[in-house]
């Protein structure tokens, strides 16, 4: 199982931390994000090559985050990331939530490089990107028109 169970990290009332495995079963999140909330969990209770937190505001989970497919001799990992409710959106969250994640990476692993595939038209998800200093880097092989890649070198 590969849910987080360290160290918090927080910034201001946002926080990254150790699931609340019960809480995040009874979330009912918006359509759009239902399957990946759910899938996500799955997934990092089932695959050694996902680290999974909750992303809390105040004492609420209001979203994940999660290292996935991650490649210890290349020294990378894709990131996913979502906020269960249109509510949390547009306040600073993912943003912090992704920041919070990269000094995770920087203090307690050995990755290098850091990628997140979104789609074109996720005006959101790419704000958050490229506020977090990932650096556009082209389309996604699998569907160049309608997803993009961004990295994070850590400078390692």
């Amino acid at each position: 199982m590969t849910l987080h169970s360290g160290s918090i990290y927080s910034e201001g009332s946002v926080r990254i931390g150790e699931p609340d495995v019960p809480a995040l079963r009874q979330i009912v999140p918006s359509e759009d994000v239902a399957e990946e909330l759910h899938g996500g969990l799955a997934w990092a209770q089932n695959d050694k090559d996902v680290h999974y937190f909750s992303v809390y505001d105040g004492g609420e989970i209001v979203g994940q985050i999660y290292l996935h497919d991650i490649d210890q001799q290349s020294a990378e990992a894709m990131i996913g990331y979502h906020l269960f409710q249109p509510h949390y959106r547009s306040k600073g969250i993912g943003t912090k939530a992704l920041r919070l994640l990269q000094a995770y990476v920087l203090q307690e692993t050995n990755l290098k490089r850091l990628i997140i595939i979104t789609g074109t038209a996720n005006v959101a998800s790419r704000g958050i990107a490229t506020k977090c200093k990932f650096r556009l880097i082209g389309g996604a092989r699998e569907d160049p028109e309608n997803l993009v890649v961004y990295e994070w070198l850590t400078d390692r």
